[in-house]
């Protein structure tokens, strides 16, 4: 019986190590340029914090400041989120398409790379 729970308790912390690496290092492993659409903007205030769900016609994205992804411009972006507007932008974060614990749900975008006006004339859909 010892020896099932050290192979427990063993297990449990190589699972945990890997859980909070895969935390730590989501900046680098997950990072991504994309183009996308604004459909809508919803300002959302939970637990004492501020933050917004852009949404696009194919995805659902936070533009929220966070400590793992170095992030602390979300107030500025989302002066450049207009229903309508194409934006290519850099975003970060798991995809499962299921809310899984201790992670976000949605992506969050990092930074605006270009915008609407400079995306037509030099990227093709």
């Amino acid at each position: 019986m010892s020896d099932f729970l050290k192979l427990f308790f063993g297990l449990g912390i190589v699972a945990g190590l890997i859980v909070l690496g895969a935390l730590y290092f989501e900046k680098f492993l997950t990072e991504e340029e994309i183009i996308i659409e604004i459909e809508k903007v919803e300002q959302i205030y939970k637990d004492e914090q501020l933050y917004y769900l852009v949404y696009s016609k194919d995805e659902i994205f936070e533009n929220r400041n966070s400590f793992f992804h170095q992030k602390d411009n979300a107030e500025y972006l989302n002066g450049e989120f207009r229903k309508g507007r194409k934006l290519k932008v850099r975003v970060v974060g798991y995809k499962f398409g299921v809310k899984l614990p201790f992670l976000m749900e949605y992506r969050n975008i990092i930074d605006i790379i270009t915008k609407d006006d400079l995306i037509k004339d030099k990227i093709r859909y």
